[in-house]
């Protein structure tokens, strides 16, 4: 498998998980725009320490009520940080004024 594909493969479990998590959650950016980009990074830090079998540290960082919080396997759990992070990252970008430039 080459790196190129490895990434690609990536990209998409995240890109899937965080369109899951709109179209069948619910979590679109009325949603998220209910929250501060920062609760997003935190429930993501949550699976990923569920990833490395930390699952009771990570309930310690979940911004959200406890049952939201699913831990799964530690691949599952990385896809879920990713998706997360995503959506952090759009929302933080909603707050900016200014446009983001990714080179700085």
């Amino acid at each position: 498998m080459s790196a190129d594909y490895e990434t690609e493969y990536a990209v998409n479990w995240l890109r899937l998980e965080r369109l899951r998590q709109i179209h069948e959650e619910g979590y679109d950016r009325e949603h998220d725009d209910g929250h501060d980009w920062r609760q997003f990074v935190k429930a993501a830090t949550a699976y990923l320490l569920a990833a490395v079998d930390m699952p009771h540290h990570g309930a310690e960082f979940w911004p959200w009520e406890p049952e939201y919080f699913k831990p799964k396997s530690p691949f599952r759990n990385m896809v879920r940080a990713g998706a997360l992070l995503i959506a952090g990252m759009e929302r933080f970008a909603r707050e900016r004024i200014e446009p983001l430039n990714p080179t700085r």
